[in-house]
């Protein structure tokens, strides 16, 4: 391909064609343009690929996360009504034991 632009020059200057020696050189420079805008393109698509799959792998994770934390929340909730009847109970028997704080002062909410 070189050497296929390379004879076209060497024809254009040895025939004295300086003009179409000029539009020859600046179509020859667009072409170099056109390519290095194609591949910068290419490139940026690239990048945006790999984003939109990094991006995936955060949004997999942080689902992960919020289950994971959802069974803890559930867990701690169970626990925490599993307890509090106890801890109430034991708050009253105290209370009536001590005479010093009524009953219905009470609370635990």
């Amino acid at each position: 391909m070189l050497r296929f632009f390379r004879q076209i020059r060497k024809n254009l200057m040895e025939q004295n064609k300086t003009r179409a020696y000029i539009f020859y050189a600046v179509g020859e420079i667009l072409l170099v343009v056109i390519g290095i805008l194609i591949a910068l393109q290419v490139s940026t698509w690239n990048e945006e690929s790999k984003n939109r799959k990094q991006e995936k792998e955060y949004l997999v994770e942080l689902l992960e996360d919020f289950k994971l934390n959802e069974i803890d929340a559930k867990r701690g909730i169970i626990f925490t009504e599993v307890r509090l009847p106890h801890i109430i109970n034991l708050l009253e028997q105290s209370a009536l034991e001590n005479h010093n704080v009524p009953i219905d002062t009470l609370n635990v909410w």
